[in-house]
């Protein structure tokens, strides 16, 4: 009886210390942290998310210097866009603007002088083939044949003139004293007459009628040579003349040039009327595309610059 009541007194002995050490092991494992715990899971989770953000955000990443390089274009453009409206929109003294046209009509006048006494009788000429279209033909192959240094100045002569006559009308109806504005203008005027001369020039070697377009070219430096010789001394009384003359002189001005344009169209209609009468869709095309689209372009323009 005494050995039973000992052992089963170090069987509880045992058991007693054994159930404190699995408390003891208990405790240390709930202390350290788990690997397959699901918070570690979420923190492994984070630590992923962290190093792909790290990852997207390396600066030698190629996408990454892509959107630099482009967000760098998009700040230069920017930058020189709001410079070029800054000098557009830069209002001038109306003094100082007098003053600058005085000068420049002043060489414009002298230049024109030049020009017509190089050769006198030209000015008669083209006054008398733009109603006879047998003597255009005989002034057009003449001009073939010799060289005239004559056609190309008072064709520069024309759009110099042109470009002031609008600059006038939009100082003398809206006010605007802007300083770059005639520069702007004398830009658009001659972009316009080069899309026109490239445009035919294209036409010529595409359908081969490289004469018929030479013709045509031909008519439209006769018309701007003569309305040269009209246009400076008119814009050299319009700049100095008083307010109500002025807006009378630039209506005036402004139904001649468009009467002289459609009486040029119907003339050259007329000239060429074996080529578009094959093809007289392809004629309207041409003067809806070269001939009034630039026109249009550049009204549609100089409105949104808030100048008209």
């Amino acid at each position: 009886m005494v050995l039973a009541s000992s052992l089963s007194a170090l069987n509880w002995q045992k058991l007693f210390i054994g159930c404190i050490v699995m408390a003891l092991y208990t405790l240390v494992l709930q202390g350290q942290n788990n690997p397959f715990e699901i918070s570690s899971r979420k923190a492994a989770k984070a630590d992923s998310s962290a190093t792909g953000t790290a990852q997207a955000l390396n600066p030698f990443e190629l996408i990454k210097a892509r959107a630099d390089a482009s967000n760098s274009t998009v700040l230069v453009r920017d930058h020189w866009k709001q410079e070029i409206d800054r000098l557009l929109n830069i209002r001038s003294d109306p003094q100082q603007v007098r003053s600058m046209l005085f000068w420049f009509l002043l060489f414009l006048t002298f230049m024109l002088a030049i020009a017509v006494n190089l050769n006198r009788g030209l000015v008669a000429k083209l006054y008398r083939t733009s109603f006879n279209l047998n003597l255009f033909n005989i002034l057009y192959r003449d001009s073939r044949e010799e060289s005239r240094l004559i056609f190309p100045l008072l064709y520069g002569l024309y759009f110099a003139g042109l470009s002031i006559f609008v600059y006038l009308s939009l100082i003398v109806f809206k006010q605007s004293n802007y300083s770059m504005l005639l520069i702007v203008l004398a830009a658009a005027v001659m972009l316009v007459y080069l899309v026109r001369h490239l445009s035919l020039r294209l036409l010529a070697s595409v359908f081969k009628i490289g004469k018929e377009v030479d013709h045509y070219l031909f008519n439209i430096i006769c018309f701007g040579s003569l309305m040269a010789i009209i246009l400076i001394p008119l814009d050299f009384v319009i700049a100095f003349s008083r307010e109500e003359w002025a807006r009378k002189l630039i209506i005036l001005g402004a139904v001649f040039l468009m009467l002289a344009y459609l009486f040029r169209q119907l003339k050259e209609i007329l000239a060429s009327s074996n080529l578009w009468s094959r093809s007289i869709f392809h004629f309207l095309l041409y003067l809806c595309a070269f001939e009034f689209a630039p026109l249009v372009f550049l009204v549609v323009y100089i409105h949104r610059q808030g100048w008209v």
